[in-house]
């Protein structure tokens, strides 16, 4: 397991104090965002054989045939946690004609197993934002274990060329657990959508998000950066 250094800590400190505003940027980067940024610039990889994608969140896939067409890959792996959301999913890979080309799994990531009720916002549904108005829809999900998941799928003797998370605050769970062992080694680019919408404390959110960059930024470097909105990470040397 990786600790933060003296050093980490100073520099997430002083990230803490640059994302004070953190409200303002995340408008910013909505305003300037390039929407197309989340697959486009992973168009190299359709160079790469054998190019393989993680998708955390695949909701009801409206990135996967984007990357799919994009980078060519003939590996990619979907999670979707919510039952109904992964039946329109899995309809829609259906559709696209892609099964031979993607994997689907009915399961989330986080620090624990468990299995647990979910309250249904579309596409905000999170583990983190709970509604609990009389008639909100629930669905029981099921959750894994993010280092359980990452070595029975092979990582630990494998590379990965695109990690993709977008889950309403999983990330955190996710890329802190990676970035803690060396299975992040191995995975060339980390894409992620911070989610300042399903913290009710924006101090935990920055803290939370400060920590996952300095931990990041001792084996990747950032490729692109629209604050709190999306960005990637990718690995050094690459």
């Amino acid at each position: 397991m990786r600790k933060l250094s003296s050093n980490n800590y100073h520099s997430l400190y002083k990230c803490v104090e640059r994302n004070k505003q953190m409200r303002a940027m995340r408008d910013n980067s909505f305003k300037t965002l390039d929407r197309a940024i989340t697959h486009a610039y992973f168009k190299d990889l359709k160079k790469k054989q054998g190019v393989t994608i993680i998708e955390i969140g695949g909701y009801l896939g409206v990135l996967l045939p984007k990357l799919v067409a994009t980078t060519g890959t003939k590996q990619y792996v979907a999670l979707e946690p919510v039952p109904s959301f992964y039946q329109q999913l899995s309809k829609r890979i259906e559709d696209l004609s892609l099964q031979s080309r993607v994997t689907t799994y009915n399961f989330g990531l986080a620090k624990s197993k468990k299995e647990l009720q979910i309250s249904l916002r579309k596409d905000a549904t999170s583990l983190l934002k709970d509604d609990k108005r009389e008639g909100v829809q629930t669905e029981t999900i099921k959750i894994f274990n993010v280092v359980d998941f990452f070595v029975q799928i092979g990582l630990g003797c494998n590379s990965l060329n695109l990690l993709t998370i977008n889950c309403e605050g999983c990330e955190f769970d996710v890329i802190e657990i990676l970035t803690s062992t060396s299975l992040i080694d191995n995975i060339d680019f980390v894409q992620f959508q911070p989610h300042l919408i399903v913290f009710d404390d924006d101090q935990k959110y920055i803290c939370m998000y400060c920590r996952i960059r300095e931990l990041l930024a001792r084996t990747h470097e950032i490729a692109y950066d629209y604050p709190h909105v999306w960005e990637t990470w990718k690995r050094k040397g690459l």
